[in-house]
C-alpha cells in the first residue's frame, strides 16, 4: 500500500509510521490512519516542522548514503534522526 503524494520524504515517514500496524489493522483502518498522518504532516505546524527538518536532513545525505554533519564527519544513515532529541545538549564544550 502506498501513499498518493509526490513527496518521497512524506511518503517514507507515513509508511514508516504505518509499518507496525500492518499486521494488526484491517485495510480500512490503515487507510484512515494514513489519511490522518498525511493531514498531520501537511497541515499541522508541528508536522510541517518535522517535514522541513527531514528534508534538510535528506539534503545532507551524500551519494554513498552517509549523512554529512556540519563538522564534515559522517554517520550511519538514520543516525541524525536517532540523535535528534539530544540536539542542544552539551553546548559549550
Amino acid at each position: 500500500m502506498t501513499t498518493s503524494t509526490d513527496d518521497p520524504i512524506l511518503d517514507g515517514e507515513v509508511e514508516h509510521a504505518l509499518a507496525p500496524y500492518r499486521s494488526l489493522l484491517p485495510p480500512e483502518a490503515l487507510a484512515i490512519l494514513r489519511a490522518t498522518l498525511l493531514q498531520a504532516y501537511t497541515e499541522h505546524p508541528a508536522g510541517q516542522r518535522i517535514l522541513e527538518h527531514l528534508r534538510a536532513e535528506a539534503a545532507n545525505v551524500g551519494e554513498s548514503g552517509e549523512v554529512l554533519t556540519l563538522k564534515g564527519n559522517s554517520m550511519a544513515p538514520g543516525a541524525v534522526r536517532a540523535l535528534a532529541p539530544a540536539a542542544g545538549r552539551g553546548k559549550g564544550r
